[in-house]
């Protein structure tokens, strides 16, 4: 057993609820932020989606690429999100009002979630360390 496949086993496995959570997210927000603000945006949710998937076998490269997207996808949706919200563009768009709404309420929803589990899996990590 070489020390790669020790490190693969020992480094936790996302939940299934969580990576699906991330998928959907990931893949409903993509849509959104095409029709919104183009095709290259699809990049950003991408690269959560891929961690998401990656993730079972690859559990360090799977679980840093969903923290990565989940920052990048944070730090352009909620700033253009919010600014759609708060804009007039609200009673002119009433589409790209819910869809900047939508967008907003799931990536929050999707960041708590991927809190709530990289402190879950952070306490399992301490506590499973010998002294």
């Amino acid at each position: 057993m070489g020390t790669d496949e020790f490190e693969t086993q020992k480094s936790p496995i996302v939940s299934i609820k969580t990576r699906l959570l991330v998928i959907v997210i990931g893949c409903l927000t993509a849509m959104a932020g095409s029709l919104a603000i183009g095709v290259m945006f699809s990049i950003y949710p991408g690269v959560m989606v891929v961690g998401a998937i990656l993730q079972p076998r690859f559990r360090k490269l799977g679980r840093g690429l969903i923290l990565a997207g989940a920052l990048l996808l944070s730090a352009w949706v909620l700033p253009y999100g919010v600014l759609v919200v708060l804009s007039d563009l609200t009673v002119r768009k009433p589409l790209m009002f819910g869809i900047a709404l939508a967008s907003v309420l799931l990536v929050g929803v999707c960041d708590v979630f991927l809190v709530i589990e990289e402190v879950r899996i952070r306490r399992r990590a301490t506590s499973n360390k010998p002294d």
